[in-house]
């Protein structure tokens, strides 16, 4: 672990820094004035994250998913991942420095944290299987995208009630309009919901292999299922049935609070053999 936490982590949080900082100061000039170097910047950064998520596999054997450190980590390259991929697909990078910021303090976290984390026997059965590292690496993405998702549509919701009330803040100016927040709110969803399915499918075929107990009676996958289900509908009424603006949002707007309660609230009240230390 060496080069990872003396080399590779001051780097990367340093190029983290100064990305977050350069889209910052686009945000602040307004979308008019970009500087042509922040997506090179932001796609050297991702693959600084890639790398280090890379040769930490190769070095454990595993996902960086059995410490906090090592799962915040994860999440860091998961934020990048999302941002460079809604910059690439639909040019709207004004707020990406808000992102940028949650990344950075992911990233910073994990580097101060618990290096490699322990993992128990059973634990450590379940993260070497290549199926799992897939199943857990994608549905962190997917949540991500739909988190990505809920910050745009919460922008676009206090927006567009500030709009109605005829009140303007100075926050508002650099803000993209109300077809690009909801715009962008939906790409991030079905970026969200492709990574879900893959996780799904992954996790589906692996479970049948480990797994006792039928999946359909484990209360996490229902519930993640129901969240899956609400953010298709709410996606296909955008791309297929023409539906635009308050509507959609609020439909994100509630599969996201769906997506809390079923990570956090539904494994205390029905219990879960789902997860890693609380991370999935």
């Amino acid at each position: 672990m060496t080069l990872l936490h003396s080399v590779l982590d001051p780097i990367l949080g340093l190029a983290l820094l100064g990305t977050t900082l350069l889209f910052l100061a686009e945000f602040r000039r307004g979308a008019a004035l970009r500087f042509p170097s922040a997506r090179i910047l932001l796609a050297t950064t991702l693959g600084l994250a890639a790398l280090r998520l890379g040769l930490f596999i190769a070095e454990n054997g595993r996902p960086p998913l059995a410490a906090p450190g090592e799962a915040f980590s994860t999440i860091a390259f998961s934020i990048v991942l999302v941002t460079f991929l809604l910059e690439l697909i639909n040019r709207e990078r004004s707020t990406a420095f808000l992102m940028l910021t949650a990344a950075t303090v992911f990233q910073c976290v994990a580097i101060v944290a618990e290096p490699v984390g322990t993992v128990g026997p059973e634990l450590s059965k379940l993260l070497i299987q290549r199926w799992f590292g897939m199943h857990a690496v994608t549905a962190i993405l997917g949540y991500t995208a739909f988190a990505v998702s809920a910050v745009y549509a919460i922008v676009f919701v206090l927006l567009y009630a500030d709009l109605k009330r005829r009140r303007f803040g100075a926050i508002y100016e650099q803000a993209p309009s109300l077809e690009e927040l909801s715009r962008t709110a939906i790409r991030s969803s079905t970026l969200g919901f492709a990574f879900l399915t893959v996780a799904f499918i992954v996790g589906a075929v692996g479970w049948a292999r480990v797994m006792d107990l039928p999946v359909h009676q484990e209360p996490k996958v229902v519930s993640t299922f129901v969240v899956w289900l609400v953010y298709g509908i709410g996606i296909s009424l955008y791309w297929f049935a023409g539906w635009r603006g308050v509507r959609c949002v609020g439909i994100t707007l509630a599969a996201f609070i769906l997506m809390i309660l079923s990570s956090w609230l539904v494994p205390i009240v029905l219990g879960s053999v789902h997860g890693v230390r609380g991370v999935l």
